[in-house]
C-alpha cells in the first residue's frame, strides 16, 4: 500500500490576523458556510482566482502565487534573491469582501543560495489598494508573514484562468505576463517599462537590446542595456522613469542571474526577422502602441541561427 505524505503548513500567525484586523478598520467576519450559489453580478458569478501577484515597497518585496507554488522575490545586494514555496492557495469567495490565504513552506532544492527558512503566509482582502510608489490602484490589500520572521503588507494583482494571448495580422502573439513562469524575469515587465524606457533613452549609445531589468529597494529599477556596439550598460532608474546612474561595465563582468532570457528588444514597431526561436510583442505601460518585442532563443545557436 502506497504512504500519502502529510504536508504540515504553518499557522497564521498572529501578527497577520491582528494587522488583518486593524487594516479593515472592523473586527475580523466570522466565517459562515457558503451559501447556494445565485445567478445574476454576485461574488458567486465570478471567475475563481487561481493566481496573485503582490507587492510592497519600504523594504521591496515581490511574491507570484498560484495553486501550487509561489516565488517570493527580495533585493540582496545588486542581484535579487528568489525563493520558491510549494503550498496552497484557498479563497473565501463567499465573505463579502472576499478573502485569499495563500500559504506553504520553502520548497527543497530550489537552487537558492542561503535562501531563508520557514513558512510563508499571505492573506488578501478584495479592496482598493494604491501602491505607496507609483500610484496606481490593485485589486486588494495583502499582509505577509515572511519566512523567517517579520511581517509586510502591500497590494495585489488577482488572476482567473489564463487565455491564450491573441495574435496579430503578423503571426506575434502579445505577451502573456500573468502566464509566464515565476522564474521568467519578465513577467513583471509591465512594472519596469517606464524605467526601462527612460535608461534606453539616457543610454551613451544607441541600446540594441535589454537583457534584464529587475526591482530594487526604495522603489528603483536596474536595468542592463546592450548597446549596438556590443558594450554592457547598468542603468539604475525609479519605477516612474527618472534616471539615478547609467555605468558602462567591462566585457568580463560577470551574467546576472537569469540574464538574456528572454531579451527585450525595445523601440521597434515591428517585428525583427529571426532564423530561430520566439518573438512576443510588448505594448506599452497603458496598453498603447507597441513598445518592443521579447525574444526567447530556444532552438538557437550562439550566433543566432537555429540549431541543427
Amino acid at each position: 500500500m502506497t504512504t500519502v505524505p502529510r504536508i504540515r503548513f504553518p499557522a497564521l500567525p498572529a501578527a497577520v490576523a491582528a494587522a488583518l484586523v486593524a487594516a479593515s478598520g472592523s473586527p475580523a467576519p466570522a466565517q459562515e458556510a457558503p451559501g447556494t450559489p445565485q445567478s445574476g453580478d454576485g461574488a458567486a458569478s465570478k471567475p475563481p482566482v487561481t493566481a496573485l501577484q503582490c507587492s510592497g515597497n519600504e523594504p521591496f518585496w515581490r511574491i507570484d502565487m498560484g495553486p501550487g507554488t509561489a516565488q517570493l522575490q527580495r533585493p540582496a545586494g545588486e542581484e535579487v534573491e528568489k525563493t520558491t514555496f510549494t503550498g496552497t492557495l484557498d479563497s473565501l469567495d463567499h465573505l463579502d469582501p472576499a478573502w485569499h490565504v495563500w500559504r506553504g513552506e520553502a520548497a527543497s532544492g530550489d537552487g537558492v543560495t542561503d535562501a531563508p527558512t520557514g513558512g510563508l503566509v499571505v492573506v488578501a482582502r478584495e479592496e482598493a489598494c494604491r501602491d505607496t510608489m507609483r500610484g496606481d490602484l490593485h485589486d486588494a490589500r495583502a499582509v505577509v508573514a515572511l519566512p523567517g520572521g517579520g511581517t509586510v503588507d502591500g497590494c495585489c494583482t488577482l488572476g482567473a484562468a489564463l487565455a491564450a494571448p491573441a495574435v496579430t495580422g503578423d503571426g506575434v502573439p502579445f505577451a502573456d505576463f500573468g502566464g509566464k513562469p515565476v522564474g521568467d524575469w519578465s513577467r513583471v515587465l509591465p512594472d519596469l517599462l517606464p524605467a526601462i524606457q527612460t535608461c534606453v533613452d539616457e543610454a551613451d549609445a544607441a541600446v540594441q537590446s535589454v537583457l534584464k531589468a529587475w526591482p530594487m529597494n526604495r522603489g528603483m529599477v536596474g536595468v542592463r542595456m546592450k548597446t549596438a556596439d556590443d558594450t554592457l550598460q547598468d542603468c539604475v532608474a525609479t519605477s516612474g522613469g527618472k534616471v539615478d546612474s547609467v555605468e558602462a561595465l567591462p566585457q568580463t563582468a560577470e551574467p546576472l542571474p537569469d540574464q538574456g532570457e528572454p531579451v527585450y528588444l525595445p523601440g521597434r514597431a515591428t517585428p525583427p526577422e529571426i532564423d530561430c526561436g520566439r518573438l512576443e510583442r510588448v505594448s506599452g505601460p497603458q496598453g498603447e502602441a507597441v513598445s518592443g518585442y521579447l525574444f526567447y532563443d530556444a532552438g538557437c545557436d550562439a550566433d543566432g541561427t537555429a540549431r541543427q
